[in-house]
């Protein structure tokens, strides 16, 4: 089979065997897919390592294994974008290993999926650079990642998830971040609401293991 050139969003990352992991990539024309990455635990394989980040956008050399399963070599790599701030901040480093666990779990394997993909890279490239509201995006990217998906909640419906507190979906811009003054309160109780919203939607149980770190984080 011939190698496949692509760029891609690191999702989460397993353990294979002791000299090899498992990477979940999200990319522009293959959708979510699992990639074999070997030679990382050589002093040559440093630098690899450095880059198997969650959220890190690549560009990628892939070699899919087998015709019959959704399983790839993720031959050759480097940095498509090169973040100033995420893994150097721990708020935002911690908002994106939720974000990219939750879109792991919410995104269907091989499809055709360039406008999410463009959505997801031009999202993490905005939380990288911005410099007032942070502390919101998580909480504005969900909620603008199922609106893409196309099951975001209306205002009915949150008021019927959250009918002791007015949670507006109109504040749940990019824009208006900055001007997002809400407490821990508020900020759990919006991801708690999308949460349970996406689990009455898709019946699912979405449990996600950093969203224990993430709001411990933010507390």
């Amino acid at each position: 089979m011939e190698p496949i050139h692509c760029n891609a969003i690191i999702l989460t990352i397993s353990e294979y065997t002791a000299s090899k992991k498992i990477v979940h990539l999200y990319t522009p024309t293959l959708g979510k897919i699992d990639c074999i990455v070997t030679g990382i635990s050589s002093k040559k394989g440093k630098q690899k390592r450095a880059y198997l980040q969650p959220s890190y956008i690549l560009q990628c050399v892939l070699q899919k294994q087998n015709s019959r399963q959704n399983l790839y070599m993720l031959k050759e790599f480097s940095l498509d974008y090169n973040y100033e701030t995420i893994p150097f901040d721990i708020h935002k480093s911690s908002q994106v290993f939720f974000l990219c666990e939750a879109i792991n779990k919410l995104t269907v394997e091989e499809s055709s999926t360039e406008n999410t993909f463009d959505f997801i890279k031009e999202s993490f490239i905005l939380l990288d650079l911005l410099e007032e509201g942070a502390e919101n995006f998580h909480v504005v990217f969900l909620y603008q990642f199922l609106k893409h998906q196309g099951y975001a909640p209306t205002s009915d419906i949150i008021q019927q998830y959250a009918s002791t507190t007015r949670l507006n979906p109109e504040e749940l811009s990019y824009v208006s971040l900055k001007h997002l003054h809400w407490n821990r309160t508020i900020r759990n109780l919006w991801i708690d609401t999308l949460i349970y919203h996406i689990e009455n939607i898709l019946n699912i149980s979405l449990l996600l293991k950093s969203l224990k770190v993430l709001k411990q984080i933010f507390n």
